[in-house]
């Protein structure tokens, strides 16, 4: 008789975790293709220029809210390269706060998708004047990034890539 209750308190307990198994992303593998990707820069010198940060196959019904500039340090680039002028929302994103800081080539912002996530498209596009023909010096850190689902948990298995400023780089390869 004891040995039947142990194992069905054990049974369910591990029926319960199971099923509250759902409501935690932290410590789950990452899933195949997870990726948040900052383009390249693109444009001709003297010229509008953008980097536009998309999300692929982002878990969580999708992600709905994006940081860079989370811990000290936001996106960066060359300022003799790229000079900001705006940060768009794209796909139903709101641009919540923006800090641009062309001298020292940094920006910083929060993005939020509301009544729902997006889990492949684009969701951002920084934009301002390609100044300068070379490589643009795109970069960022993970630490400094934030990614929330639209399920109400923080993104944080994913992987991060960021372009570069190609040379006279144009949409369509122009």
């Amino acid at each position: 008789m004891k040995t039947t209750k142990r194992v069905v308190v054990v049974g369910v307990a591990v029926l319960t975790l199971l099923g509250l198994g759902g409501c935690f992303w932290i410590g789950k593998d990452i899933p195949t293709g997870v990726k948040l990707l900052f383009s390249d820069l693109t444009g001709s010198v003297g010229e509008a220029g953008e980097v536009t940060v998309a999300v692929v196959d982002m878990p969580c019904d999708g992600l709905s809210g994006l940081v860079v500039g989370w811990g000290c340090t936001g996106f960066t680039y060359d300022p003799t390269q790229f000079q900001v002028t705006a940060v768009e929302g794209l796909n139903g994103f709101v641009i919540l706060a923006l800090v641009i800081d062309n001298v020292g080539g940094e920006v910083k912002f929060v993005a939020v998708r509301p009544g729902g996530g997006v889990t492949t498209g684009d969701v951002v596009k920084i934009v301002g004047t390609r100044v300068g023909g070379g490589d643009g010096n795109l970069a960022l850190s993970k630490d400094n990034v934030q990614l929330s689902g639209a399920c109400g948990e923080l993104i944080t298995q994913y992987v991060l890539g960021t372009g570069t400023g190609v040379p006279y780089f144009v949409k369509g390869g122009n």
